[in-house]
């Protein structure tokens, strides 16, 4: 696609696979760091965002 042609996956600067382990490390952390410093339910909150993100809104609605 011509308007995404330069960012960092489609152009090769950054493979499939680092973004996806980038992604889980971004997820765990938030995770952990929102138990610890915040509380479970905050932290059980935002993944259960991280989730219906992934399924609902990328895989979803983009099809």
């Amino acid at each position: 696609m011509q308007r995404t042609r330069h960012r960092p996956m489609p152009s090769g600067k950054v493979q499939p696979r680092d973004a996806l382990i980038f992604a889980i490390v971004l997820a765990v952390l938030s995770f952990t760091l929102l138990t610890v410093f915040a509380n479970l339910l905050s932290a059980f909150l935002a993944f259960s965002g991280i989730i219906f993100y992934i399924l609902v809104y990328t895989h979803w609605l983009k099809r």
